[in-house]
């Protein structure tokens, strides 16, 4: 007589937590109970973009039917997208969708290029203050970028063109305020090998009195540079 009223009793909690469990489906992906009422966008470059990332999301639709790596796979088509992070309020049937752009190191032809040499636009992006790098191809453009990481940070800053010659060897246009008055050199750098000796070897040149009217510095071999 116990047996069966502990099978009743386990009986009983197995179809209680089944009509539980197909309550809570029939909630979750049926009734509107639980459906996207405000999709938001933060980290978007600019008010049309954030619009156009907020659409991809449907005002109504099941949250529990939210895809959001489809989601993701969707926004890929948004160059200047580095990654994105969707996430759910279930109460309030809020998504936020969390964009991080690419960041631009240097303008290659008409498009941004960030660390990793991949090409990128950036709505509304101010570029003047990047180098560019002047190359045939994007093989060339990679390594006229890699040299370009290379440098410190201040003298990077200087830089205005990387002109790339195939990928062995590049002539950097550098805005010098060491000289008087501040000026544009032409530095032929070569490949990248030495980089920190060439570095040296330069803003040693620039320090030297009698090169204050330089215009062309060749430190492709730094052991023996070259100052005109």
């Amino acid at each position: 007589m116990i047996g069966k009223t502990r099978k009743t009793k386990r009986g009983f909690a197995l179809a209680l937590i089944l009509l539980l469990l197909v309550t809570v489906a029939y909630a979750l992906g049926w009734t509107t109970l639980f459906t996207v009422k405000h999709v938001r966008v933060v980290g978007a470059p600019t008010a049309s973009q954030s619009e156009l990332i907020k659409n991809t999301i449907h005002i109504g639709e099941k949250m529990a039917r939210l895809e959001t790596r489809a989601v993701s796979n969707s926004l890929k088509k948004y160059t200047w997208l580095d990654h994105a992070q969707i996430s759910r309020d279930w109460l309030n049937g809020s998504v936020t969708i969390h964009v991080w752009t690419r960041t631009p190191v240097a303008v290659f032809r008409t498009h941004l290029i960030d660390t990793h040499g991949i090409l990128f636009d950036l709505p509304n992006d101010q570029i003047s203050h990047l180098p560019r790098l002047t190359a045939a191809n994007i093989l060339s453009a990679r390594f006229a970028l890699e040299l370009l990481l290379e440098l410190p940070t201040r003298m990077r800053a200087d830089v205005i063109d990387v002109q790339a010659q195939g990928v062995h060897s590049a002539i950097l246009t550098i805005h010098s305020s060491l000289l008087d008055p501040p000026r544009n050199v032409k530095v032929i750098w070569g490949d990248l090998t030495e980089t920190e000796l060439k570095i040296r070897v330069f803003n040693a040149l620039l320090s030297l009195p009698e090169n204050a009217k330089v215009h062309t510095i060749n430190i492709s071999a730094p052991h023996a540079p070259i100052v005109k």
